[in-house]
Parts: structure tokens; sequence; C-alpha cells
């Protein structure tokens, strides 16, 4: 009787069989887009993630580096407050913001690079005047470099107005920087803004941050914020609105 070549009796090996396997594929988690503005659906105020990465995959703010998300067109979706400038001032609450630029590119890490020009309203600054003018909501994130932020990655803290845009002196009284002053909205969850180990009693007032570790409130002069009563920003004269502060800085005044 005649053998199939396709045989084991005929001494050739035998083609494979072919087993798929039943588990199902692992999802493939999409980057939601985060050029909306108010919250993200899904993201909750208290959230965290370790990683900027994460943080930006999430939508709540996408740019792995930059502090704002936005520009002058659209406005600003988002702000990471982190190490931040010497001009910032954060109470939780209430804040001041100082905008981006003014220092030098070829330093190795501009971030921390001292002062050389006059911030301009531009891009992510732009961004910040823009959704000042039109009242659109910011979505504002804490990263663990920041006072009040938590002790490790990146926390959501909801979102904030921006009520007052100008420019003042930075800290060297040399160069001019654009300032924005954030109030969270109302009625929604609150956020522990002491949860770090190294800030362990509630402080009732300004002055007792005085003296206390660099990274913490720098500078105070202003107006009264919301969880702190003391002063936060410099006030801003009647003619140092966006336009007036705009001129000035175009003309390195």
């Amino acid at each position: 009787m005649p053998v199939s070549p396709n045989s084991s009796e005929s001494g050739a090996t035998p083609e494979p069989t072919l087993v798929r396997d039943p588990s199902p594929a692992p999802e493939k988690k999409l980057r939601v887009d985060g050029k909306r503005f108010g919250p993200i659906p899904g993201v909750d105020i208290g959230d965290q993630w370790e990683m900027r990465i994460a943080l930006g995959a999430a939508g709540v703010h996408p740019p792995p580096v930059a502090g704002i998300f936005g520009g002058a067109e659209s406005g600003a979706y988002s702000v990471v407050l982190s190490a931040g400038y010497p001009e910032d001032v954060d109470h939780g609450d209430r804040f001041t913001y100082t905008g981006s630029g003014g220092r030098e590119l070829a330093k190795k890490n501009l971030r921390t690079s001292h002062q050389s020009s006059n911030q301009q309203l531009v891009r992510g600054n732009a961004g910040l005047a823009k959704s000042f003018e039109t009242g659109n909501p910011v979505r504002v994130t804490r990263g663990f470099k920041n006072p009040l932020g938590p002790a490790t990655g990146y926390r959501y803290d909801g979102l904030y107005k921006i009520v007052k845009v100008y420019t003042s002196l930075n800290h060297t009284g040399k160069f001019l920087v654009w300032q924005f002053d954030f109030v969270r909205l109302p009625g929604q969850k609150p956020v522990n803004y002491r949860a770090k180990s190294m800030i362990k009693d509630e402080v009732s007032n300004p002055e007792d941050l005085e003296g206390k570790d660099a990274t913490m409130l720098t500078r105070q002069n202003g107006e009264n914020t919301g969880n702190v009563d003391g002063p936060l920003s410099p006030p801003a004269s009647d003619e140092e609105d966006v336009q007036t502060t705009k001129d000035r800085c175009e003309k390195g005044l």
C-alpha cells in the first residue's frame, strides 16, 4: 500500500500546526486629546501620576516640559506648577504664576538659567492672556517640586480662572516678567495642599512663611488670598491693563 508523502511513515517532517492564543490581546491605551477647556473625562481632582509623560497621556497637560499648554489663538488649556520662578507665589486656592521666557537659551538648562531679557507676550504667555480675556477655565496640576504639591509625581488640582494679567520687575529689579493671578473656581472637591511631610502645620499668616525654605513662598506683595489671608501679588494700576503692559514690554521699559 503506497504511503502518503505527508505521513509520518514516509520519514518526512510533518508541517507544524498553528495554535492561536485564546487570551485577548492587551488593550492599547489611547492618548487623550488635551486641547479642550475644562475637566478631562475620567480624571478626578486629586488624581496623581508618577511621570510627566503619563500626565500628558491622560490629556491633563500634554507638554512633556513646558509649564503652559496653549497659545495666543486658542488660549491656555492647562498649566503645571513645579519649581517655577522666584517671582511665583502659591497659596493653594489662589496663586501668582510667572510667565515663561527671558532666559538664556544657550545655557544647559534654560529653566534654571538667569533671566537676561524682558519676557514677551508670546506663545504660552499669550495663551494665558487670551484665557484671561475669554474667561475660559485653566486646568492646574502641581508637581512634586512645588511646596504645595504631592510628595511624588504630579497631582491634578482642578479648574482655575485667571483674574489679573500684568507685568512687574523680576526679583533682581532688572527685567520685566509677565504675571498671572489665578483663583480656583468654587464648588470643586477640596485639595489637601499640605500633604507633604515638610509642611506639618496649617499656616494662618503669610508672614509665618518668611525665613523658611526658599523653595516655599518666595515673595508676598499684593492682594488677599483664598485659604491664607495676606498679600498675593502687586496691584496693577488702571493703566497697567493687558494692552498697556504689552506696549511697555515691547518697548523694553
